[in-house]
């Protein structure tokens, strides 16, 4: 049986720098999340390291977090709960149901009240 991967704090962390940006806009722009993925390739090695499995997870995280998938990696799962919670500032709610995690969903259940 594989071994079970634990949240990586430090991905999580590199998410929040480079998720958004490179956004260009509050309003639809697509490409984005590609956009902030090339942005950690360019620092990688100079501003932080990480090893070659953890930046895939960073990358991959970036880079499709406006596609509404659902990951069951945990740390995935825990970035893009954190950007689906900060939805409200656009004036689109939470769904519950769109959450990864346990306490996404009972994060985005609060929200709705």
């Amino acid at each position: 049986m594989p071994k079970k991967r634990e949240l990586d704090e430090t991905i999580v962390m590199l998410f929040s720098i480079f998720h958004d940006c490179r956004r260009e806009n509050e309003n639809i722009d697509d490409d984005h999340g590609t956009r902030g993925a090339e942005l950690a390739k360019s620092m990688k090695g100079i501003y932080f390291d990480l090893p070659d499995q953890s930046f895939d997870i960073l990358l991959e995280a970036c880079m499709y977090h406006t596609d509404g998938q659902l990951s069951s990696e945990i740390t995935i799962a825990t970035c893009w709960d954190a950007d689906r919670l900060d939805l409200p500032r656009v004036g689109i709610m939470t769904d519950p149901d769109r959450m990864g995690t346990a306490p996404g969903r009972r994060m985005a259940r609060t929200q709705l009240k």
